[in-house]
């Protein structure tokens, strides 16, 4: 549609021109869009990279096939067009047109290379903010950068208040311990995830039980920028568990 427009006003413009070559000039104009629809479909259907070659290749088809139209021109004047010009439009046109293109395949590709980030941001989003157990974002130094509405609610915290609090705030001072030397080996790159149960201290001073997940976020060059971990209350289970070993004292946990 787009050529077609593009096609259709330069088409216009060149017969408003007028002049004897005006017919050859629109026939280059429609000549250049069908190639271009037809060489950006085949591109489409292929599903591969262009390369330098392939433009080059197709501008040069273009310019080969509009010199062809130029022997059209009106008295007689298609051959000497193209023994004056032939040969520059053969050497320099084609590798303007891959030049174009390649400018124009780039921005194309970083636009959807933009989509594609901003629909994973939005999935990562979506998952987080909605998630039924708790998910937070911690730093190198343990303060939390992100935690979800599941885990504040969980913690009886509000996101700001988390936030400016470290894990080790917030955890049993029986597990604090073993849960710094766990996230001090992730941030040094010496473990890739760990999982274990632990308590943490809600804001009304209550205990609660928790099944914790950890995975380290690592950056392009292989630094450690932050931990995510999954969290689920698992309170209700630890009570269950401790009834069934009071009631049945040869079940073993």
């Amino acid at each position: 549609m787009v050529a077609a427009v593009a096609a259709a006003m330069c088409g216009a413009y060149r017969l408003w021109l007028g002049g004897g070559g005006a017919w050859v000039g629109v026939s280059v104009i429609v000549e250049s869009a069908g190639l271009g629809v037809a060489f950006y479909l085949l591109w489409r259907s292929t599903a591969q990279q262009i390369g330098a070659f392939s433009l080059w290749g197709f501008g040069l088809l273009v310019h080969v096939i509009m010199l062809a139209i130029f022997l059209a021109l009106p008295g007689g004047a298609g051959p000497q067009v193209l023994r004056q010009m032939g040969l520059p439009i053969l050497f320099f046109y084609p590798l303007a047109t891959m030049i174009i293109c390649q400018i124009f395949l780039d921005y194309e590709r970083q636009l959807q290379d933009r989509k594609a980030l901003q629909e994973s941001e939005e999935r990562y989003r979506a998952i987080f903010e909605n998630a039924a157990v708790g998910i937070d974002v911690v730093n190198a130094d343990g303060r939390f950068l992100q935690a979800n509405e599941s885990l504040a609610s969980m913690l009886g915290y509000g996101n700001e208040e988390l936030q400016n609090l470290t894990f080790l705030d917030i955890s049993h001072p029986d597990d604090s311990a073993a849960s710094r030397v766990k996230h001090e080996e992730m941030v040094k790159g010496r473990t890739d995830s760990y999982r274990f149960e632990k308590r943490y201290i809600r804001k009304d001073g209550d205990i609660l039980w928790a099944d914790f997940s950890v995975s380290p976020v690592v950056g392009p060059g292989g630094d450690h920028m932050a931990t995510i971990a999954v969290i689920a209350d698992i309170t209700d289970r630890r009570k269950q568990r401790k009834l069934s070993r009071m009631l049945r004292p040869d079940i073993v946990a």
